[in-house]
C-alpha cells in the first residue's frame, strides 16, 4: 500500500532497481563505496569480503632455548624448517625458518594471527600463542624450548587474576595479575572466560588460582615443552 501510494505521489514506479545505484563488492570492478575489489569476497588476501583494504602484519618470532635465557642468536632452531604464519580467517603465509625471523601477512582488523613451526617433514613442531595486531601492525610470536603455558577457564569477577604454580618437587613461583580476556574489572557478576599464564617451565605444578577472595587449587598438573598448551578447568 505504501510503495503504491509513493507511485502515486512521484508519478514514477520501476518494478527493477536502477542499476546506477548497484554495487557488487567482489566483481573486480571498483566502484563507489569500495576501496578496493579483487574480484572475491575473500578474506585475508589483502581486501575483505566488504571491498575495504586490509593491512600487512609483520610477526616477528624468537626463539628461546630456556625460559628466561637469551635466544638464539643466528638461525632456527634445529627441529624448525618451515614457520608459517596462520590468521584467524584461514589464510596462511609461509617463510623459510632463517636468520631473518620476520614476516608479513594480511589481515583483517580485529582478527588474530599465530606462528606455527614445522619440520623438515612438514610435521608441526610448536605453536605460539595467538595475538591480535595493535594499531602498529607489528606482533612478536616467542617460541620456548623448554617452557609451555596454561590456558584456565575461570569465572572471572574482576579484570585480573593471579596464579601461584608450586612445583611437586619443591620450590614456588608465582605468576600474578594474568588479564581476564574481555573483563572490564570490578564486573557485575561472574562470566566463564580463559586466561593464559605467562610461559611456565615444563614439568609437574599444583596451581592456585585467586580471583578476588574466591582460591581455587588443582595438582599435579603438568605444563609441557616447546609452547605446550594445558588447558584446565578453574569453575568447578
Amino acid at each position: 500500500m505504501r510503495r503504491a501510494l509513493l507511485c502515486l505521489l512521484f508519478a514514477a514506479c520501476s518494478e527493477e532497481p536502477d542499476p546506477d545505484f548497484g554495487v557488487t563488492c567482489g566483481d573486480g570492478v571498483r566502484e563507489e563505496f569500495e576501496n578496493c575489489d579483487d574480484g572475491n569476497r575473500l578474506s585475508g588476501d589483502g581486501c575483505d569480503d566488504f571491498c575495504q583494504p586490509e593491512p600487512l602484519v609483520t610477526m616477528r618470532w624468537a626463539f628461546y632455548p630456556a625460559l628466561g635465557g637469551p635466544p638464539l642468536a643466528t638461525g632456527c632452531r634445529a627441529d624448525a624448517a618451515i614457520v608459517e604464519l596462520v590468521t584467524e580467517v584461514n589464510t596462511t603465509k609461509r617463510y623459510p625458518c632463517d636468520d631473518g625471523r620476520m614476516g608479513t601477512v594480511h589481515l583483517p582488523l580485529g582478527k588474530r594471527i599465530f606462528a606455527r613451526l614445522r619440520g623438515p617433514t612438514d610435521e608441526i613442531v610448536a605453536e605460539s600463542l595467538p595475538v591480535t595486531a595493535p594499531s602498529t601492525w607489528i606482533v612478536d610470536a616467542d617460541f620456548y624450548g623448554d617452557a609451555g603455558y596454561l590456558r584456565a577457564t575461570v569465572d572471572c569477577t574482576d579484570a585480573y587474576v593471579d596464579m601461584i604454580f608450586t612445583p611437586v618437587g619443591g620450590g614456588r613461583m608465582f605468576i600474578e595479575s594474568t588479564r581476564c580476556s574481555g573483563s572490564g574489572g570490578g564486573g557485575s557478576g561472574s562470566r566463564v572466560t580463559s586466561v593464559v599464564s605467562n610461559p611456565v617451565r615444563a614439568g609437574d605444578y599444583d596451581v592456585e588460582v585467586r580471583i578476588v577472595s574466591t582460591t581455587r587449587t588443582r595438582t599435579g598438573i603438568t605444563i609441557r615443552p616447546n609452547n605446550g598448551v594445558t588447558d584446565v578447568d578453574f569453575t568447578q
